[in-house]
Parts: C-alpha cells; structure tokens; sequence
C-alpha cells in the first residue's frame, strides 16, 4: 500500500524536475542573451578602438 502511494508521488516530482529544467533552458538564454550581446559588443568596440 505504501509503494503504490509513493510511486505517484515520485513519478510526479520527476516530472516536476524535467519540467523545471526544460523552462530553465528556455527562459535562462532569454535572460541572459542581451547581457552576452552587450557584453560581445563592448568587447567588440573596445577591440575596434584600440
């Protein structure tokens, strides 16, 4: 009785896992995209004017 009760409960948190992954590697580029583009054109510039 105990097994079957767990089982649903573990199923569900891994599913909750995964998802949580997968919306972390769909939300975390599009946070971090305009700070890695500023930063690659500082650089950029910098390296144009020196």
């Amino acid at each position: 009785m105990s097994k079957v009760a767990t089982y649903p409960v573990m199923l569900s948190a891994f599913v909750m896992a995964i998802s949580g992954l997968l919306m972390a590697n769909i939300f975390i580029p599009i946070y971090e995209f305009p700070y890695i583009a500023s930063t690659e054109s500082n650089v950029s510039v910098k390296w144009v004017h020196s």
